[in-house]
């Protein structure tokens, strides 16, 4: 476990990018930015194989995402597939062309039966990782928490901590994966344009 420990005044980035033992800006992910994901992910996943619990895992870096509640995933999965027949539709409406009049109807008769399907999916419809883990994760967990520990160090303050979502998407990525088998593939190549943000609160009524 001494291993894993942060170093006096370490930035979160240069941990996980010391534990996972990657350069910076390197990532198979996709552009450089997915690389503090990637990082995360893989420190994640070398902290699980030392035989470290997730709780464990959760007060060495400081940061914890509650999962209060789970849909069932092949409910979930059904749920993401509307979200997708919705979004067509909204996009195209009555001006549909006849090419994506074909891609409408393979989307009504594919089955999708995992999440690395759905993530393929994204994939090919240019989503980006900002846009497809939250909207992913909210689905399947809609009453997760993130949660900051607080620390009596320089650290102590969330901003410095917790700097933005790369922290927060790379342990939703870990989840997936621990929780569903996720392959770690499935994040490969994906579109680094920023997307606009998911509106969470329209999704609750919508999903």
């Amino acid at each position: 476990m001494d291993k894993f420990k942060r170093l006096d005044k370490e930035e979160l980035d240069d941990y996980f990018y010391r534990i996972a033992n990657i350069k910076w800006g390197l990532c198979r992910w996709g552009g450089s930015q997915y690389a503090s994901m990637q990082a995360i992910y893989d420190s994640l996943n070398k902290m699980k194989k030392s035989g470290l619990t997730k709780e464990q895992i959760w007060d060495i870096i400081g940061i914890k995402i509650e999962l209060s509640y789970q849909n069932n995933i092949e409910r979930s999965i059904k749920s993401i597939k509307n979200y997708f027949i919705r979004e067509y539709i909204d996009i195209y409406g009555d001006q549909i062309s006849d090419d994506e009049q074909k891609n409408f109807d393979k989307l009504i008769a594919k089955k999708f039966k995992t999440l690395d399907e759905i993530l393929n999916y994204c994939l090919d419809g240019s989503w980006d990782l900002w846009k497809t883990i939250p909207f992913i994760f909210y689905v399947i967990y809609p009453e997760h928490k993130v949660l900051i520990k607080k620390v009596k160090d320089s650290r102590s303050n969330p901003d410095q901590l917790f700097r933005g979502n790369k922290e927060e998407l790379g342990i939703k990525a870990w989840i997936l994966s621990l929780h569903f088998g996720v392959k770690d593939k499935s994040f490969f190549y994906f579109d680094t344009y920023p997307l606009s943000d998911i509106n969470i609160q329209a999704k609750k009524q919508t999903l």
